[in-house]
């Protein structure tokens, strides 16, 4: 049977039902003139056959609808623009369809819905930028669907949780129905892991250069760190594999690795500490042969015969500079025949080791221009930093090894 509601131009309600499906030709001519109509209740029945484009031009007629039921019509879509005139709308009743999906644009001109019924569908996902549109929007239900509180639902709980706010009254609860886990819990208070929502490829980019950053700085900072111990167990190490032995006495020509020059004051410090670390037996240290004036000096001979030759015995000349020292006129002597080797040999081969720290202004001149040129290292405090001292000393001594 065919309905024409034509001449009804002035009809402000209609309710129709029908346990049966509704066809094309049924609901263009039962909708067609009615103009005035405010109030449209379609229930019972089955709109799933009717086509999007007929749907769509229908309901566009009804600009003047205040309310719209279309509760258990069998709807699996709305199609795009099918409630684009319904300016006026304020109550809109989709209750019991078959509903999965609801197109971002679907609601964007019912600037005046208050109430919206989307309760028993089958909608697994809400998109909350249509509903942030929805300015007048107060009641909302949303009982018995699918939703499937998952990352992508973050935004449609964050804006529920936000609509509390705004006297947004949420009728019968809206819960999860998936994952398994959530079933059954209010979508308000639903939480995911971090790394199951965001992107897992910057994330692990982001760690791993992290982690990357970070080993590189530890490793940086234990190079740095224990720079002097990795250099010294490197040459003795070395030293082992090659077989590095001192050089034999041969007659009275004694050879030594380093000529020691230093003030009387001073030799509580050169036996006590000089000696014990550079001329020990230990199996794991480089050992040197030093040349001391009260000890290896030849007895009767002139001092600055002694000086000279031992000088020349030497690889190295190591000068302990002190207050004591700086004052020493034989200290003196001993530092300029040192420099004095040097230009001849042109080689470098004097270290400096200040027991004290002075001033540069009281140096003299001629030991200012050599710490230009040369190694010189600071006795100091601390068990740490004399390690490095030692290890410091060593290695600069164990340079001339390999030379000779």
């Amino acid at each position: 049977m065919s309905f024409k509601f034509g001449r009804l131009n002035k009809l402000r309600a209609l309710t129709y039902t029908n346990p049966g499906k509704l066809n094309k030709t049924i609901l263009t001519n039962m909708i067609s003139g009615l103009t005035s109509l405010t109030t449209l209740n379609v229930y019972n029945m089955y709109l799933g056959y009717i086509p999007d484009t007929t749907l769509v031009q229908c309901f566009q007629k009804l600009k003047k609808l205040n309310r719209l039921f279309l509760a258990t019509v069998n709807l699996e879509t709305l199609p795009d623009g099918i409630f684009d005139n319904m300016r006026r709308v304020y109550y809109l009743n989709l209750f019991n369809n078959r509903l999965v999906y609801l197109n971002s644009a679907v609601f964007r001109n019912m600037k005046s819905l208050v109430t919206l019924i989307l309760s028993q569908n089958r909608l697994v996902y809400i998109d909350a930028t249509y509903l942030i549109t929805l300015k007048n929007l107060k009641n909302l239900a949303l009982k018995k669907n699918n939703i499937k509180c998952n990352c992508d639902l973050r935004p449609f709980r964050d804006w529920l949780n936000h609509a509390a706010s705004q006297n947004i009254t949420l009728n019968g609860g809206v819960l999860c129905n998936s994952p398994p886990s959530l079933k059954g819990t209010p979508i308000t208070s639903y939480e995911t892991l971090w790394i199951d929502c965001d992107n897992h490829v910057v994330i692990v980019i982001v760690i791993s250069v992290t982690l990357l950053l970070i080993l590189v700085l530890i490793i940086a900072f234990a190079v740095v760190y224990f720079w002097w111990d990795i250099k010294y167990f490197w040459i003795v190490r070395r030293s082992k594999r090659n077989g590095y032995e001192h050089l034999p006495d041969v007659g009275n020509d004694e050879h030594y690795d380093a000529f020691v020059s230093y003030n009387h004051e001073d030799s509580h410090w050169v036996r006590t500490k000089l000696l014990v670390n550079l001329e020990n037996e230990d199996f794991n240290s480089l050992r040197f042969k030093l040349c001391l004036h009260e000890r290896d000096f030849i007895p009767g001979a002139f001092i600055a015969d002694n000086i000279v030759n031992n000088m020349d015995r030497s690889d190295e000349m190591v000068f302990i500079i002190s207050h004591s020292f700086l004052n020493s006129s034989w200290c003196s002597y001993e530092l300029d025949v040192a420099q004095q080797k040097v230009m001849d040999d042109k080689q470098n081969m004097i270290i400096l080791v200040f027991l004290e720290r002075i001033p540069k202004r009281e140096l003299p001149r001629k030991l200012k221009r050599i710490m230009r040129h040369v190694t010189y290292l600071d006795w100091v405090e601390g068990d740490r930093a004399r390690d490095i001292f030692w290890k410091k000393l060593k290695i600069a001594l164990h340079s001339k090894h390999e030379e000779y």
